[in-house]
């Protein structure tokens, strides 16, 4: 029986990985609908959808090897030119080599439905900055900033490097930094492999040599054995005020600090609080497997005209065992949109609240999206609903929407995320050309990413926009941001996405879930087994005993 039913869990699991490859191998993006779940439908009313992401407009270091970076969406066909020499037929992103001075690069796609083109403009000056960063290239420097990738404009004022070394540790800068500028300006010549030091339990910047580097920073030291790790600055204990200690796990201590020097990490003495404050510890530490209250929903969108009002309901549930009391509040970008109504409340254990939310827009707002937070505290817990509130103008002659597909909600720092995005005429007759921006904005606001482009509508339009998520983006919550612009009006149209640390694919999901149940009926299996076992010792046992009684009855 227990073999049958061994060989049974293996035909399901085996079964279900064929039909799923299968499934997933015969599905295809294509302008027709599809009945596989795997599947993309765009459908595509215009021109091609064209974005030139490198070269950008600036100054590059470097005349060999520069990216050639686009997307073209229903293109039969895509070319380049540089500076107007010859047309180049291109079947994907490459890599392309050029001379010092001004160049001016040009492409093109089109379709049944029209032309698309995209120019840009670029020097290039190899003597105007030399970089090293040698110690940060190459295998085990993956996740690193490939600093010449960029333009010396865009390294002026970057944002998101990070330097790595593969079983050492990372940096990763929470603040834009200058890094054309150094110690002595004069050189041309920024040393980041000599001043900067990644080794076991070591984390090291000179900020004499690299003063625009002394940012905050999220601070990763890896392989580290400690159960319960503190962390160090100089040597000496860091006080919380400079180091926030974010998480440790499986031998991985990830910090922030407000500014650089040295900093490693130490056992924490037994009967003492690791340094850091914040975050979870490892070994020893006390998890609260229920969490002392829940709020949903976890976001909230509202889209809005000049002066309309609308309403959006937070539930919130006390799970602890005693009474709470509840302080609600929002941050100050939201702050003129939002009125919460009743800002305090006690909830009994068990207890549900309904919290209602006004939204209101005056006549006067400027059309934007405001993105913050509503924020929720009790017993020294505070969670947070991200809040996006798109104030349209009152007198649109378009309407957007985006939608972002289940595949890109989730992704890691360097993935691209796409979105659908359908536009609609409302008023104009005949093809009108609108501006369209889009961006991508982080839960504060902020913009990581953007572009404009153009585009031409009849009745309506629907493309497909991709955007690369930075290297070394922090995990969260991101808003993708479309807005139409026409004759003065302004239509917005938004949706989120998430970067998280590792991500973790449905067919991975499908076979965590398959062995867990593999081997949940194994193991009962062999339970059964040793059962019937101890059954027929257990009756051989009272046989042989009834035997010796009987010997000893004769």
């Amino acid at each position: 029986m227990e073999k049958w039913a061994l060989v049974l869990v293996l035909v399901l699991v085996l079964s279900f990985q064929i039909n799923y490859v299968s499934a997933e191998e015969n599905a295809s993006i294509t302008g027709k609908a599809t009945s596989s779940g795997a599947s993309l439908t765009i459908v595509v009313i215009a021109a091609p959808s064209l974005e030139l992401l490198r070269p950008v407009n600036g100054t590059y270091l470097i005349d060999e090897n520069l990216e050639l970076n686009y997307t073209a969406l229903s293109a039969d066909s895509v070319w380049y030119s540089l500076d107007n020499v010859e047309n180049n037929t291109l079947t994907g992103n490459i890599l392309f080599n050029t001379t010092e001075d001004e160049h001016t690069l040009r492409l093109y796609a089109n379709n049944s439905n029209g032309l698309s083109s995209k120019t840009v403009t670029f020097n290039v000056n190899t003597t105007r900055l030399e970089i090293d960063y040698n110690g940060f290239r190459g295998s085990g420097s993956e996740g690193s900033t490939d600093f010449l990738k960029y333009s010396l404009e865009e390294l002026e004022d970057f944002s998101g490097l990070t330097l790595k070394k593969g079983s050492y540790g990372q940096i990763y800068f929470n603040d834009k930094i200058n890094v054309s500028d150094d110690e002595d300006s004069s050189d041309n010549f920024v040393n980041i492999s000599k001043n900067v030091i990644i080794s076991s339990n070591h984390l090291e910047i000179n900020t004499t040599a690299l003063p625009n580097f002394n940012k905050s920073a999220t601070l990763y030291l890896y392989n580290l054995s400690f159960s319960n790790p503190r962390i160090l600055m100089n040597g000496e204990i860091c006080p919380p005020s400079i180091c926030t200690k974010v998480s440790y796990s499986s031998g991985t201590l990830v910090f922030e600090v407000t500014h650089f020097t040295i900093y490693s990490a130490e056992e924490t003495p037994s009967g003492e609080t690791p340094s850091g404050g914040g975050g979870g510890g490892g070994g020893g530490s006390t998890i609260n497997l229920i969490p002392s209250f829940e709020v949903s929903p976890d976001e909230i969108i509202v889209n809005m005209k000049q002066g309309e009002t609308k309403e959006r309901y937070v539930s919130i549930k006390n799970n602890y065992t005693k009474i709470l009391s509840f302080s609600v509040g929002n941050t100050e970008k939201i702050k003129d949109f939002i009125r919460i109504n009743e800002p305090s409340f006690v909830l009994g254990p068990g207890e549900v609240k309904n919290l209602t939310i006004d939204f209101l827009s005056k006549e006067s707002s400027i059309p934007n999206s405001y993105i913050g937070k509503i924020t929720i505290e009790a017993d020294k817990i505070k969670k947070e609903i991200l809040t996006v509130v798109n104030v349209n103008s009152k007198r649109n002659l378009f309407d957007v929407e985006v939608k972002i597909p289940s595949k890109y909600k989730e992704v890691i720092s360097g993935d691209d995320v796409l979105a659908e995005i359908k536009i609609y005429n409302l008023g104009e007759t005949g093809r009108v050309d609108a501006m369209l921006d889009y961006s991508i904005k982080d839960d504060e606001g902020n913009t990581l990413i953007s572009a404009s482009d153009t585009v031409s509508v009849e009745t309506q339009a629907g493309l497909i926009k991709i955007f690369s998520v930075p290297e070394g983006a922090k995990s969260g919550r991101y808003v993708f941001y479309v807005g139409v612009t026409y004759d003065g009006g302004l239509a917005i149209s938004t949706d989120t996405f998430e970067v998280i640390k590792v991500k973790v694919s449905y067919r991975e999901k499908i076979y965590i879930v398959l062995i867990l149940v593999s081997i949940i009926v194994i193991v009962f299996l062999i339970y059964l087994h040793l059962r019937k076992k101890e059954a027929k010792i257990g009756v051989m046992k009272r046989k042989l005993e009834i035997r010796d009684l009987m010997g000893v009855g004769r």
